[in-house]
């Protein structure tokens, strides 16, 4: 005898965990570091360590791939990853001083 079922519409949230504030909170650290003479060439280790950082954290949040970058600070980006970056911001003020 069939049913009629009524799917639940979840509402996803991403969890940002102390690993991801502790990762974020490196990554702005090295975008101080940075030492390129155009911001375009990402040339520096900082800027390679940066990247390196982007994809753990990207891993960290478990974004899709087509979620990218994880964030922006930017105006005129993706207005999901400026989200991202007030969320993770927001996240780190919340979580105390690093450690």
């Amino acid at each position: 005898m069939p049913t009629t079922r009524t799917p639940i519409k979840r509402v996803t949230r991403r969890r940002i965990t102390p690993k991801a504030i502790a990762i974020f909170r490196q990554m702005l650290d090295l975008e101080q570091q940075c030492s390129c003479p155009d911001a375009a060439l990402f040339k520096c280790d900082a800027c390679k360590d940066w990247w390196r950082h982007h994809n753990a954290l990207h891993d960290e949040l478990r974004l899709k791939p087509w979620e990218w970058p994880v964030y922006s600070n930017l105006e005129g980006d993706d207005p999901k990853a400026i989200a991202r970056f007030h969320a993770l911001t927001a996240a780190s003020d919340a979580a105390g001083p690093a450690r």
